[in-house]
């Protein structure tokens, strides 16, 4: 398997650890050949009251950037090959992971709340104009209840992505196996208490 990671920070540094220990199962299964992964972290605080006009330049590039990849991985991909039901089956995916949970704001990230939102409507998008030469998948931080969003502190929110530990690797696991799974939103649920 050839994984190419786009992004910085520790969440890209989590989830390079975490293929290259799937890489042997990955490869031994055959599920995917070729990987591109996205990782979207805040570029810094800002707000919609006091906008930063670079924050926000640096975001709306990122989406560019990834837009531009995908389409480059899209036109070098592998074509799909045929299971022995004869089942088109794409042997390339893209995967953006995404530090922003869908529909919950951070307080001091409207920036990255609005790339988020974004790049996962660029996932659905993807999914339908890129089959079947590739899957296109993202993993987003779970969502907090109405009741567990009332015991987590206000600047726990404003942290980066941080897994139950386990569950980032069990998520990266599931959506590159599944040969079906493509234009899907994968929640992965976050450790938000003290």
């Amino acid at each position: 398997m050839r994984a190419v990671l786009l992004g910085q920070g520790p969440l890209r540094d989590a989830v390079a650890a975490d293929l290259r220990a799937l890489e042997a199962e990955i490869v031994a299964e055959g599920s995917v050949a070729e990987l591109l992964v996205t990782i979207t972290s805040p570029v810094a605080p800002d707000t919609l009251c006091a906008p930063d006009t670079l924050v926000w330049s640096e975001a709306a590039c990122w989406l560019g950037r990834i837009a531009v990849s995908a389409a480059s991985f899209h036109a070098r991909a592998p074509d799909p090959v045929r299971d022995e039901s004869g089942e088109c089956l794409a042997s390339a995916q893209i995967l953006h992971v995404i530090d922003e949970a869908p529909g919950l704001a951070a307080s001091r990230h409207a920036s990255q709340a609005v790339a988020a939102a974004g790049l996962i409507a660029m996932t659905r998008m993807a999914a339908l104009q890129m089959a079947p030469k590739l899957r296109v998948n993202a993993i987003v931080p779970a969502r907090p209840s109405a009741g567990m969003r009332d015991e987590i502190r206000p600047e726990a929110l404003d942290v980066q992505f941080d897994p139950i530990p386990g569950r980032l690797i069990e998520t990266l696991r599931f959506a590159i196996s599944t040969s079906a799974l493509t234009g899907e939103i994968l929640s992965v649920p976050l450790d938000l208490r003290d």
